[in-house]
């Protein structure tokens, strides 16, 4: 049964499926004393998975000064939390695929990324779900894709616009926070991360009313949307483009309150931005 307009409804949508591995780790952690040797042998089994893991450990952005070709070394140096979020990050992405879409995933990285840098710069002491958010926030993109024809093209005139999903909604009645906030209960994702995930298009009307979400939410929110402002200056950075401050157009909309919320200068908020663009041009190289 198709909804109005001729789009499939939201219950026809087929999700990626949490991979084995993943609901092992989740059901191990969820314990009250979980066997870290027992998750870490789960992450180990996979080697493909290990490699992509290691791989992201040991950017720049987790400031290992000593490359890691292990888990259980990435494990003691890195903490569970961030390895596992890098575990769950890489499966998702592995089971989605890019959908024709070979820069998307490139993208999800580096936002989360630097989502986990500023975290640890900002002092907000939630890096790993910093990570995770960075990864899944836009996950319901490449689905979408898959069940709406047209959908590129209307999301490509939307990110024109001031950081709402309004166009989405017009013309399919769903958009892509909602389908990612579906995928990520399904993936049995942390309460913070899902709802981090459903409003990060409403920055703009959450402001206002702040003590409508819990505190960790927005800062985690604010954390992503500097994140992917950070992302889009590094991609026109490295495209060569002249302008790179007029990338990312909801950012006029919503500095003035990223900066009220943090209680910082827009100095010494550019500073950490500046930094952490650094961290992802390098690796880029």
């Amino acid at each position: 049964m198709s909804s109005e307009g001729g789009f499939p409804p939201v219950e026809e949508i087929q999700f990626p499926v949490i991979p084995d591995a993943v609901h092992a780790i989740q059901m191990e952690r969820s314990r009250d004393n979980p066997d870290v040797d027992k998750i870490i042998g789960i992450i180990s089994k996979d080697i493909g998975l290990s490699a992509e893991v290691l791989k992201l450990v040991n950017s720049a952005a987790f400031g290992l000064r000593v490359p890691q070709s292990s888990i259980p070394n990435a494990v003691m140096l890195l903490g569970m939390g961030r390895v596992v979020s890098c575990v769950t990050g890489v499966a998702l992405r592995n089971t989605v695929g890019d959908k024709g879409m070979p820069r998307f995933w490139e993208t999800a990285n580096r936002v989360a990324l630097a989502s986990a840098a500023l975290s640890m710069r900002l002092g907000s002491g939630a890096a790993d779900l910093a990570f995770t958010i960075g990864l899944f926030h836009d996950c319901g993109i490449p689905v979408m894709k898959d069940y709406y024809p047209g959908y590129l093209e209307v999301l490509a005139e939307q990110n024109k616009l001031d950081g709402s999903t309004r166009l989405e909604h017009e013309r399919f009645g769903i958009d892509h926070a909602k389908v990612g906030y579906l995928i990520a209960k399904s993936w049995n994702l942390p309460k913070t991360v899902i709802q981090v995930i459903r409003t990060h298009h409403h920055y703009l009307d959450i402001l206002p009313h702040p003590d409508k979400l819990e505190d960790m939410v927005l800062e985690l929110l604010t954390i992503l949307k500097i994140a992917e402002f950070v992302t889009e200056r590094t991609r026109n950075e490295l495209s060569q483009a002249s302008d790179t401050d007029n990338v990312y157009p909801e950012w006029a909309h919503i500095e003035n309150g990223v900066l009220t919320f943090l209680e910082i200068e827009r100095g010494e908020l550019f500073e950490h931005i500046e930094n952490v663009q650094e961290m992802l041009m390098q690796d880029a190289a």
